[in-house]
C-alpha cells in the first residue's frame, strides 16, 4: 500500500491533516529509517516500497494516524469514462451493470491475514 498510495501523511494523533482539503501533502518522516533522516519525496517513497525487501522492513504503528490519498487519474467515476490523452470513452457497456470495485488487501504470505480485505468499495 505504501507503494501505490498517491500521497501519504503519518502524524501523531491530533496533528493529522484536514481531509476536507483538496490535497494531502507528503509527510512520511514518522515511518522512521531513511524517512526520518531527510525528506523523501512521494516518487522516491513509491520507488522504495516497490521492493518487497524494503516493504518487509516496515510495520504500521497503531499509535500513529495514517492518512492516504488514493486517486486514479484515468477513470472518472462521475461519468464512468476512461480518460486517456486525446480521447475518452464510456465504459458502461463493458461493465454490463456491474459495479467497479476498489479494494485493498493484505499481502503478506507469512500472515494469517494474507488475502483479507483492508477495504472494499463498490461504485455503481
Amino acid at each position: 500500500m505504501l507503494q501505490t498510495v498517491q500521497a501519504l501523511d503519518v502524524s501523531y494523533p491530533g496533528n493529522e491533516p484536514d481531509i476536507t482539503k483538496n490535497e494531502i501533502e507528503e509527510n512520511n518522516s514518522l515511518l522512521g529509517g531513511k524517512f526520518s533522516k531527510h525528506y523523501v519525496s512521494r516518487g522516491n517513497r513509491k520507488h522504495y516500497f516497490a521492493s518487497l525487501t524494503n516493504g518487509k522492513k516496515f510495520d504500521f504503528d497503531p499509535s500513529l494516524v495514517y492518512t492516504f490519498d488514493f486517486y486514479e487519474d484515468k477513470f472518472d467515476p462521475s461519468s464512468f469514462k476512461l480518460v486517456l490523452p486525446f480521447m475518452s470513452f464510456d465504459i458502461c457497456k463493458y461493465l454490463d451493470s456491474q459495479p467497479i470495485s476498489m479494494i485493498g488487501k493484505v499481502w503478506d504470505e507469512d500472515s494469517e491475514l494474507n488475502g483479507s480485505y483492508l477495504f472494499n468499495f463498490s461504485v455503481f
